[in-house]
């Protein structure tokens, strides 16, 4: 199994600098319509308001700045190890998905939620991205991070649908993508030997 975590696409220092000023600015602005409200009506409500602006506004800023994307991509069994029980190497544990299933995941202060699972017999392509090659693949998941140069396409079809993936995969994501591509299972994969099993019990 291979991991990699991107940052949220689009967000870079500058345009940080630049939300929080438009934030303080915002706030303000509300501020002096909360003072004109107040001494207008008489009323304590405005102030609460403008409280809870303030929070969902840093709500939401500190939702956008931890958002992120990790993709996992199962690539080969686990290896055996050597028990001595049986003098044989054996599977100690199995993954939670089988050989060949790639994930992609949004990360919101370090949860992860499953955006789309896929096995690589779904998979159509996978090719550095395009203005060409970006269209006319149905539904489209952006999981890329902020450097576009960096992007791929990767074009699938799961349940006779046709969808595409636009993300930010390294070298070595790529390398073990091509190995779950290219992965034929042997029959003994992740077995346990029933007569082992017999003699354990």
């Amino acid at each position: 199994m291979y991991q990699q975590s991107v940052d949220k696409a689009g967000i870079s220092a500058k345009k940080d600098l630049l939300i929080f000023i438009l934030m303080i600015l915002l706030f303000f602005l509300l501020g002096a319509i909360m003072l004109y409200l107040e001494n207008t009506f008489s009323t304590n409500v405005p102030r609460y308001i403008f409280i809870g602006i303030i929070l969902i506004g840093l709500y939401a800023f500190y939702r956008l700045r931890l958002i992120g994307y990790r993709y996992t991509v199962f690539y080969k069994p686990l290896e055996p190890v050597y028990d001595p029980r049986f003098d044989a190497m054996r599977p100690v544990e199995s993954y939670p998905y089988p050989v060949g299933t790639v994930i992609f995941e949004r990360i919101v202060s370090a949860k992860g939620t499953i955006l789309l699972t896929l096995d690589v017999s779904e998979i159509i392509s996978v090719d550095k991205f395009s203005v060409d090659n970006a269209a006319n693949h149905g539904k489209s998941l952006n999981v890329r991070s902020s450097n576009k140069g960096d992007a791929y396409i990767l074009v699938y079809s799961k349940n006779g649908v046709e969808g595409s993936v636009l993300f930010s995969p390294d070298e070595e994501f790529l390398e073990h993508l091509h190995e779950a591509i290219e992965y034929k299972p042997a029959e003994d994969d992740n077995a346990i030997d029933e007569e082992s099993v017999s003699q354990d019990e």
